[in-house]
């Protein structure tokens, strides 16, 4: 069962509570740290009288009034009862906001456990004030009033926390099915326990709507008292499972973990976490680390992202935890884009799992930017708050000089069946394909001559499977504005087959994009722009006669050029 020494004061709260007395907890620090104040309300004009002591607010005669050694007071403000040890009357004046509160530091060196008991009584102004000392001193012993309230601040060295432990059993969760999980704690203080669950490292973040295994029962033992987290409590790359006050003891709290049918092969990380300082600990909570597999045959599918360029500044797109539209994530890409020309090898993945940026430099320098990975399983690991960009490339290296004499540069994928990203570039009528290596340092073998008539085309565009077969193909369009598809052939001394004509009126677009994969059917889709900056997604079919449905606009698409 909870406890009210953990998340509540010391005393129940009587309703009406005029001075935010229900807000006061009791509070758990290490030696050295310090309580600026003891409580943060008190609204009424008039005297709030605190009264601090070394044992529970239940003797009349105060023997014990005063601090515990290993603790001093800071009086902000306040002012000492005279003949009275460890007793402050606040004055809270009209105007002012709320009343002073002293405060409490503590010595590093202070025993384990020290303990300080303090209870506050409200005066209002005119009334007698000793009344409302004696109301103080005696809080914890009085019945539950709007008047009164006891607390207490108690010192634990952090060795002595660190042997509470905790054992975690989770077992493969099958899709369409169930699976008991259990946190095993050994409490030998009061503390909240957490229990939260991520994807693995190497796995992208959990769409907002995805991510939907329910608990659905627990079992909490007769030490704890256990709930669900609400909507309001998600983050995007945390799920928390379980919250539960626990008393000192011994217990299993087991809980029943369904699946949706349509849950993809996940692999989770679950974080237990037994929180015994109050606030937030400057050290590790006690803690333990496991995580289980989704059992299913359906992969998980990444994100891919659409950038936009205004010729200086970048910005990365990719679905938003918060909308169905698919490029609505909106994230700046650190550093500063002055180039003439910028494409991505293949559709560039959220967290840097794929795609590199090429861009040209305008005295015909290339540089290529590889993808930093930003795996960010250890950045959550003690801390769930701090925020994590997903585009973020490494420092660009200069891959050579001479580009400028090219009229289009364009990543197309790996069309040479060697699994690595490769390059065309075009030469007046001449087209050439550069081969990737895998090595930053020299991303491009030499070029190669795929053949001319080239020049007809005014947008090449590549980087990913189209028809289905596993490999990159390219569209080019001409001038009259229609359409054609090269589907790739796996090999670099031809890696395009003869072309197929896709459709016409594609000359309204000022921009085409070949953006992977947006809705996880496993195709890759197409973004356009018109010239009245209208943007539309084209989905992916898998089907080369017809490699693209009928278009549907999407919005929020900024930025001068959209690759």
């Amino acid at each position: 069962m909870a406890t009210t020494g953990i998340g509540a004061a010391g005393t129940a709260f009587a309703d009406g509570d005029p001075h935010f007395f229900r807000q006061l907890k009791d509070q758990v620090m290490q030696p050295g740290e310090s309580a600026e104040r003891l409580f943060w309300g008190g609204n009424g004009d008039g005297t709030y009288v605190y009264a601090l002591s070394k044992e529970e607010l239940t003797d009349p005669s105060w023997a014990a009034g005063g601090v515990p050694d290993g603790m001093s007071v800071e009086r902000n403000g306040c002012a000492p009862a005279a003949g009275v040890e460890g007793v402050f009357l606040c004055e809270k004046a009209p105007g002012e906001y709320t009343a002073p509160s002293p405060g409490v530091t503590s010595q590093s060196s202070a025993a384990h456990n020290t303990t300080l008991h303090f209870g506050i009584a409200f005066a209002p102004a005119g009334s007698d004030v000793s009344a409302a000392v004696t109301e103080a001193q005696t809080a914890g012993s009085l019945p539950p009033a709007a008047s009164h309230v006891a607390s207490k601040v108690t010192l634990k060295r952090a060795e002595e926390v660190a042997k509470n432990t905790i054992g975690l059993s989770s077992p493969t969760l099958p899709a369409g099915g169930t699976a008991t999980h259990s946190v095993t704690l050994h409490a030998l203080d009061a503390g909240k326990l957490h229990v939260s669950w991520w994807p693995v490292k190497g796995q992208r973040l959990w769409d907002r709507n995805e991510w939907k295994p329910e608990v659905t029962s627990i079992s909490d033992g007769s030490t704890a008292t256990c709930r669900q987290p609400g909507p309001d409590d998600y983050i995007q790359e945390m799920h928390p499972v379980l919250e539960c006050d626990v008393t000192p003891g011994d217990v299993t709290i087991s809980y029943t973990v369904k699946a949706d049918a349509g849950l993809a092969a996940w692999k989770v990380g679950v974080k237990s976490r037994y929180d015994v300082y109050t606030p937030v600990p400057t050290v590790a909570s006690p803690s333990a680390k496991g995580g289980f597999q989704v059992e299913s045959s359906k992969p998980v599918m990444d994100r891919y992202g659409l950038f936009a360029w205004s010729g200086r500044y970048l910005s990365g797109r990719t679905r938003s935890p918060y909308s169905p539209d698919p490029f609505r994530g909106y994230h700046e890409v650190s550093g500063y884009w002055a180039y003439d020309t910028i494409t991505k090898l293949s559709p560039v993945t959220g967290y840097g799992r794929a795609g590199a940026l090429v861009a040209r430099d305008k005295n015909g320098s290339l540089h290529y930017y590889a993808p930093q990975v930003k795996d960010w399983e250890w950045q959550y690991e003690d801390d769930f708050t701090n925020p994590i960009l997903p585009w973020a490339f490494k420092r660009s290296t200069k891959t050579g000089s001479g580009w400028g004499k090219f009229n289009v540069i364009e990543g197309v994928g790996d069309v040479s069946g060697d699994k690595k990203d490769d390059l065309v570039a075009r030469e007046k009528d001449t087209l050439y394909l550069y081969k990737g290596t895998g090595n930053p340092d020299a991303p491009f073998a030499a070029r190669t001559k795929i053949g001319t008539g080239w020049g007809k085309f005014n947008a090449l565009k590549g980087g990913a499977d189209l028809t289905g077969d596993g490999r990159a193909d390219l569209i080019a369009r001409d001038a009259g504005g229609v359409l054609y598809l090269y589907k790739g052939t796996g090999k670099a001394a031809a890696p395009f087959a003869a072309r197929t004509k896709i459709g016409s009126g594609w000359g309204q677009y000022k921009d085409i994009v070949v953006t992977g994969d947006t809705n996880d059917d496993g195709r890759t889709e197409l973004v356009a722009r018109d010239k009245a900056n209208k943007t539309y997604l084209y989905k992916g079919t898998g089907k080369a006669a017809a490699p693209f449905a009928a278009r549907k606009v999407i919005t929020g698409m900024e930025g001068t050029k959209l690759f």
